[in-house]
């Protein structure tokens, strides 16, 4: 089981995300992104958070469960907050 892929993602205020045909668009102040999702997971929208469960128990689908997780909350954070990267010289 995917500990990473059970949280529920927090969709922010201000953040808009469309679940459809296979694909999440997430849009915000920030920008619009979008993914296309693998029909091993299912993506849903469930009281203004993102849930994300294995579509069956196959191996492909349990690996990437907690992938996909990662990926979508990197596109609601990405559109919310922004992109920073901290160089150390």
């Amino acid at each position: 089981m995917s500990r990473v892929g059970k949280n529920p993602i927090i969709v922010p205020a201000g953040v808009n995300v469309n679940i459809s045909n296979g694909q999440v668009e997430v849009a915000g102040k920030l920008g619009k992104l979008s993914m296309q999702l693998s029909d091993a997971v299912n993506v849903e929208m469930v009281d203004g958070q993102i849930v994300v469960k294995p579509a069956n128990d196959s191996k492909v689908a349990r690996a990437l469960w907690g992938t996909t997780q990662r990926r979508v909350k990197n596109l609601v954070n990405d559109v919310a907050n922004g992109v920073t990267v901290n160089l150390d010289l």
